[in-house]
């Protein structure tokens, strides 16, 4: 009996420090992973708390708006989609700028370039970009002795504005003769010249557009009634290294050439459809359109339209394929966002975005004669040779 006793309290004791022992283990366990594993913080509250670490440790001095322009940033970024962003106050005022067709800057068109930094595509007739020595397919490293080669587009864009009469630092690189340059540009007012034109052999019309913003649908009406009451018997519209622009812009310019129907839809995130129609009688002559992989966007709309509707004959490469509709939404102080809002979809009902436009004729084209489109020989372009080709095949015909 006595015996039993021992083994009785001996397991009831062992059994009480077992679950002491686990009691003791829980404890810690839930210490532990409140320590490491917190509980959501309400954004407001966490946007405090790291603010306050900044201002009582962080060793240097530091721009508190630059801090928060860069939350708003990576808030956006976060969205995965590489058009849906924030603008800062500077950067919303330059993209304002621009799309009116107006700014202070060296003036040139430029775009994101391979391996990081800013490539000329085109630097205007008579611009201090132009004057300085820069050429189509330089590549601009340093802006005012900062290294932009990991900046976006938008931002380096933004560094080479400023007020009239004032200087920017350009660092640049030209792969062609392998050459760096220092130089220094007054920066002066530049009305944008989106569509240049001029009539070739065999009496054919030349339109070429860089870019739809808000005055290229008048510049692109001034020069098409200029070519037609020049008698032209065919047009060539070149939208290579288009990258884009407005949307309300290029249904305009569509609107003169493509007949009666519909030249683009959209549709949102509700699945509401909004059709843009044409409504005239479209063009009357035989018609080519130039494009590459550098053509987007809204340079993709009026391709697509074109090719659906069979009015003219696309020539070049492969377009790049955007078909993303952006909105931006000014906000009170002087920021802004831009949001992707809708897909837009070709009269025939395709979406070409990742995908782009095939032409109806292939020609390659090397990517160091691409950036210099504006400025090369017709032997040297290859692309143009062959859309005059097929146009005054149809001339004749």
């Amino acid at each position: 009996m006595e015996e039993n006793k021992k083994s009785f309290f001996k397991g009831f004791f062992s059994g009480v420090l077992i679950i002491i022992f686990i009691a003791v283990l829980f404890n810690l366990g839930n210490s532990l992973y409140s320590r490491f594993v917190k509980n959501e913080i309400p954004l407001e509250n966490k946007i405090k708390i790291i603010n306050a670490i900044l201002d009582k440790k962080y060793v240097n001095e530091y721009d508190k708006k630059k801090v928060n322009d860069a939350l708003f940033m990576g808030m956006l970024y976060g969205v995965g989609d590489p058009y849906t962003s924030y603008m800062t106050a500077d950067e919303y005022k330059s993209f304002t700028e621009v799309t009116e067709g107006k700014y202070y800057g060296i003036g040139a068109v430029v775009s994101q370039a391979k391996g990081g930094g800013i490539l000329i595509v085109n630097p205007y007739e008579g611009s201090p970009a132009k004057d300085a020595g820069l050429e189509a397919g330089d590549k601009i490293l340093k802006i005012n002795d900062i290294d932009i080669t990991n900046m976006l587009l938008d931002e380096a864009v933004s560094m080479m504005k400023g007020k009239e009469g004032t200087t920017v630092k350009i660092y640049s690189y030209r792969e062609s003769s392998d050459v760096y340059s220092n130089l220094t540009i007054e920066r002066k007012q530049i009305n944008i010249p989106t569509v240049t034109h001029k009539i070739l052999k065999n009496n054919i019309g030349l339109i070429r557009i860089s870019t739809f913003e808000r005055l290229t649908a008048d510049q692109f009406k001034e020069a098409y009634d200029d070519l037609l009451s020049k008698g032209i018997s065919g047009l060539i519209i070149d939208l290579r290294n288009n990258p884009g622009g407005l949307l309300d812009v290029v249904v305009k310019v569509a609107d003169m050439i493509v007949p009666k129907g519909v030249i683009v839809y959209t549709e949102d995130k509700s699945g509401s459809k909004k059709y843009y129609n044409s409504s005239g009688e479209g063009i009357q002559i035989p018609l080519t359109v130039l494009v590459n992989g550098n053509s987007a966007s809204a340079s993709e709309v009026l391709s697509g339209a074109i090719k659906d509707r069979n009015v003219g004959t696309l020539v070049g490469e492969q377009t790049f394929g955007k078909a993303l509709v952006q909105n931006l939404y000014p906000l009170s102080d002087g920021s802004a966002v831009k949001v992707t809002i809708a897909k837009y979809y070709t009269p025939s009902g395709a979406s070409i975005h990742a995908k782009g436009i095939k032409p109806d004729y292939v020609v390659p084209m090397s990517e160091e004669l691409a950036v210099k489109i504006p400025t090369l020989t017709l032997d040297q372009d290859v692309q143009l040779k062959k859309a005059i080709d097929v146009i005054s095949k149809k001339i004749k015909n």
